[in-house]
């Protein structure tokens, strides 16, 4: 993904190459996601690839020197373009 935006501590809006927008939605809040210097932390392990939630390893960290805290990607979902122009600014990546 290229940025990303916590609409809430439960939801992260990516953008991935140029104009396709993604939610994430998470499992249980992660807090962290809305302090200003947090960071998240993806691995991947072989392909980068991400077809569906299980393929997140996905963590938030506050900012440097910070525990990165796994977040649970329940469900991943394409936003349409009137999905994507209905963002607040706040919300959109």
């Amino acid at each position: 993904f290229e940025t990303w935006r916590a609409a809430d501590a439960r939801t992260i809006n990516i953008r991935v190459r140029g104009n396709h927008y993604y939610r994430l939605e998470l499992g249980s809040a992660c807090p962290a996601l809305l302090d200003p210097g947090a960071r998240l932390v993806t691995t991947f392990r072989g392909t980068p690839t991400v077809c569906s939630p299980l393929d997140w390893d996905l963590k938030v960290s506050s900012g440097i020197g910070s525990p990165a805290i796994p977040c649970f990607v329940r469900k991943m979902t394409r936003l349409s373009p009137s999905e994507v122009a209905a963002l607040t600014t706040k919300a959109r990546p």
